[in-house]
């Protein structure tokens, strides 16, 4: 199993167990602009939030980014944007203080590794 499978495992496991998740299932693909893993998650969910959507990943809030041009916004956390870059996978957290994306702290390979990562802190 590659560590992308157990983090698609693990999210799964989080959404059955956890009463303050909520998510609704997609019936297609979204998001042609984002990396594969991004578009298969999309293609997957349609939403994914707390209950009191502090932490929210939607295919309706695919968007520009506010703080980096070029970006794709794909959600937020509070008040941290979610983005990707077009085409790519990693995801970064950003609240529009960096310098650049990379040199920001919050990096995770894939959105499965940033919800599996942020949503066992919640």
């Amino acid at each position: 199993m590659t560590d992308l499978d157990a983090q698609k495992n693990r999210l799964a496991t989080l959404l059955k167990t956890r009463s303050d998740l909520y998510f609704e299932s997609s019936e297609g693909s979204e998001g042609l602009l984002l990396g594969p893993v991004s578009r298969e998650f999309f293609s997957t969910y349609r939403r994914i939030s707390t209950r009191n959507r502090s932490l929210e990943v939607a295919s309706e809030l695919i968007s520009d980014s506010e703080h980096f041009e070029g970006c794709i916004s794909i959600g937020h956390y509070e008040y941290w944007e979610i983005v990707v870059r077009p085409g790519l996978d990693c995801v970064y957290v950003v609240d529009g203080s960096e310098d650049g994306l990379d040199r920001t702290d919050a990096v995770y390979p894939t959105i499965y590794h940033y919800l599996v990562s942020d949503l066992q802190l919640l």
